[in-house]
C-alpha cells in the first residue's frame, strides 16, 4: 500500500510538473508573436529545465534563436529536438534554412533533401532546396526542383523570378524573360522584378522595353536602377 501511495504521488508530480512545462511554452509562443524574443527564451529555458526531453521546447527555442538570426545555436536547438524525434519535419526544414543563412549549404541541401523524403510534395522545400543548389551552382539541379515546386503551386511570383535569375545564370534570355513576366504579372510592385527582367531585355537587344522596364523599377524605388537608365537609355 505504501508503495502503490508512493508511485501516485510521483506520478501525480510528474504530472504537474509536465503541465507546469506546457504552460511555460504557450507563454514563450505568445511572447515569440509579439516580437518578445529574449523573454520568450527565458520561458523555453525555464520549460527545458523542468522537461529537458520535450522536443517542441528545443523547436521553438530553436525558431527564436532564429529569429534572432543566431543560427548556430537555433541548428544546436534543431539538432536536440531531432535527437529526441528524428522525423520532426519542421525542425528539419528550419534547420536546413539555418543552415542556408550560416552559408552551409552542403547541409542546407542534406536537411532540405531529409525534408523532402518525408514529405515530396513540400513546396517551400523544393523551392528553398533550388535556392540552395543555385549557391551550390548546380543550376540545372535548380531548375528542375523550381519547375517541380512551380507544377505544384504555379503562382508564386518569386519562385518564377528566382528561376529567371537561374535561366539569366545559363544564358537562357528567352526563357528568363517570360519568368519574370509571369513574376511581374503575379506581383507589378517589386522593383527587383522589373529590373532583372530590363537587364535580360538588353541582353536580347529589346531596348526600348528594357529602357520601360527601368523607369518602372525606378519608380518603384530602385536607386540602381536610375543609374543603368542613365547609361544605357539617355
Amino acid at each position: 500500500m505504501k508503495f502503490i501511495n508512493l508511485l501516485i504521488i510521483f506520478i501525480s508530480s510528474n504530472a504537474i510538473c509536465q503541465n507546469k512545462a506546457d504552460s511555460l511554452l504557450a507563454l514563450g509562443n505568445e511572447k515569440q508573436n509579439k516580437n518578445e524574443i529574449n523573454e520568450a527564451i527565458v520561458l523555453y529555458n525555464e520549460a527545458i529545465n523542468i522537461n529537458g526531453q520535450n522536443p517542441e521546447a528545443y523547436y521553438y527555442r530553436g525558431n527564436a534563436y532564429f529569429d534572432l538570426k543566431d543560427y548556430k545555436k537555433a541548428v544546436a536547438d534543431y539538432n536536440t529536438c531531432l535527437s529526441i524525434n528524428p522525423k520532426h519535419i519542421h525542425a528539419l526544414f528550419n534547420k536546413a534554412n539555418s543552415n542556408f543563412e550560416l552559408a552551409d549549404y552542403k547541409n542546407a541541401l542534406s536537411g532540405f533533401d531529409e525534408v523532402l523524403k518525408l514529405d515530396p510534395s513540400n513546396f517551400n522545400a523544393l523551392f528553398d532546396r533550388a535556392n540552395t543548389y543555385f549557391k551550390l551552382e548546380e543550376l540545372n539541379k535548380a531548375i528542375d526542383d523550381f519547375n517541380q515546386g512551380l507544377t505544384l503551386s504555379p503562382n508564386e511570383a518569386n519562385a518564377h523570378y528566382d528561376r529567371a535569375n537561374t535561366y539569366f545564370q545559363l544564358d537562357k534570355f528567352e526563357q528568363a524573360l517570360i519568368d519574370y513576366k509571369k513574376a511581374i504579372e503575379l506581383d507589378n510592385n517589386n522593383s527587383n522584378y522589373y529590373f532583372n527582367k530590363a537587364i535580360t531585355e538588353f541582353n536580347l537587344e529589346m531596348l526600348e522595353d528594357g529602357c520601360k522596364d527601368l523607369q518602372t523599377s525606378s519608380g518603384l524605388g530602385d536607386k540602381e536602377a536610375d543609374k543603368y537608365f542613365i547609361e544605357l537609355c539617355q
